[in-house]
């Protein structure tokens, strides 16, 4: 992340607001308060212009643990759930394929 400086409003040791400079142009990054997501501490921020949420773990791997990004439909939101994902096949299973129709 880009750092904050007097210019932006922002103190380079807390930076509450700063810019990063990404691939479609400038984004204006907001610090949130700290949310727990899944029992996880989580660092919070709000991006402009796009007007997305995003919380990211405090500690590594820094997984992206909640996404909310408006869209022309309603905003999308996207979590981590605290319940385990896919099980695996049993060994010796045959391979599950989808028929094309």
């Amino acid at each position: 992340m880009a750092q904050a400086t007097p210019e932006d409003g922002g103190d380079p040791a807390t930076p509450e607001r700063t810019h990063a400079q990404l691939t479609g142009g400038r984004v204006l990054i907001q610090r949130l308060p700290d949310q727990e997501i899944a029992g996880v501490p989580c660092s919070g921020f709000y991006l402009r212009p796009g007007s997305a949420y995003v919380f990211v773990e405090q500690a590594a791997p820094w997984r992206l643990m909640r996404l909310i990004q408006p869209t022309d439909f309603g905003p999308v939101e996207a979590n981590v759930s605290a319940a385990p994902g896919r099980r695996a096949a049993p060994a010796g299973a045959p391979e599950r394929r989808r028929r094309r129709a």
